[in-house]
């Protein structure tokens, strides 16, 4: 059940990925002025999407995330700035954006995350990354980190 489970967001998170992908090229194609895309998914109306209206006071500074240690059962609140790291046990978890739902709308919050393992060849240490993806809070199950000795799980953004 829990593997069925697995796939199903798995398969979620790669349609998802693929759909935001081809939107992207749909636009590159469009020969227009980057800062400008028009949306023609409705047959009668032309909208025209800028940049300068997308609302950055949705995006914070500093992303707070749970991190979980699976062998001593020990649970962490961490909270890093956007563009900076942290260090968790092996992991170092980088945060790079950090999106939180206007109070308006139902309360959510998306994390990009970038999570690197040190691992050591007897030389030198060495930075695997094994999860770069959105967390987001409301659905914990959809984008998560797999480590058989780590669970990080997004909470929040605070300014």
């Amino acid at each position: 059940m829990i593997n069925k489970i697995k796939k199903t967001n798995i398969i979620v998170v790669f349609f998802l990925q693929i759909s935001l992908l081809f939107g992207f090229q749909n636009a590159q194609a469009q020969d227009q002025n980057p800062e400008t895309f028009t949306d023609q998914s409705s047959e009668n109306q032309d909208v025209n999407l800028t940049v300068d209206k997308i609302d950055s006071s949705s995006f914070y500074n500093i992303a707070v995330i749970q991190a979980l240690n699976k062998v001593t059962a020990k649970t962490s609140i961490l909270e890093l700035r956007v563009g900076g790291n942290i260090k968790f046990g092996k992991l170092t978890i980088q945060a790079r954006k950090c999106w939180q739902a206007s109070s308006e709308q139902r309360p959510d919050s998306k994390i990009l995350l970038e999570v690197f393992d040190e691992a050591s060849d007897g030389k030198q240490p060495i930075k695997n990354r094994i999860f770069y993806g959105w967390m987001i809070s409301s659905s914990p199950s959809i984008s998560g980190l797999e480590h058989p000795i780590y669970d990080i799980t997004a909470i929040g953004c605070k300014r």
